[in-house]
């Protein structure tokens, strides 16, 4: 049996012929250097950035964080879901507003810390705000 050939059309040049003896794989598989990602220009959301809450607002959040446990620093949506009863969806429709302090962007992408995100009391403070007041996001 004979092995299998690709046929080039009779009007195609000696590098188009090569080429289409070349594997898909080699052929389409982008060079080692010009896999590497430039570096963008990140932004980390501050305080400063964040709105001017009520008063009353502020109160309640600040009341709601306080009843959180004390053994406890660093907090991940599921906690934030079972003592705060804010679903995972809301924290991160927050995150991407633009509403939580400690938060880094690159262009308008939040760039991920880790396998599991977790947030400072501060930062805790900051979501319920946002969950408790309906503000317009600061991003899109």
């Amino acid at each position: 049996m004979k092995p299998h050939r690709i046929f080039a059309p009779q009007t195609a040049d000696a590098a188009t012929t090569a080429s289409m003896r070349k594997p898909p794989s080699i052929m389409l598989r982008p060079s080692a250097k010009s896999r590497i990602a430039l570096p963008e220009a990140t932004h980390v959301v501050s305080v400063a950035d964040m709105p001017a809450y009520h008063e009353d607002l502020r109160a309640s959040a600040d009341a709601a964080v306080a009843a959180l446990p004390r053994d406890r620093c660093l907090f991940t949506y599921a906690d934030i879901a079972q003592w705060l009863g804010i679903s995972r969806a809301t924290v991160l429709r927050r995150v991407r507003g633009g509403l939580v302090p400690g938060i880094r962007f690159q262009n308008d992408r939040v760039i991920e810390e880790g396998a599991v995100r977790r947030f400072t009391r501060e930062q805790l403070r900051y979501i319920v705000l946002a969950a408790k007041c309906r503000i317009k996001t600061t991003r899109s």
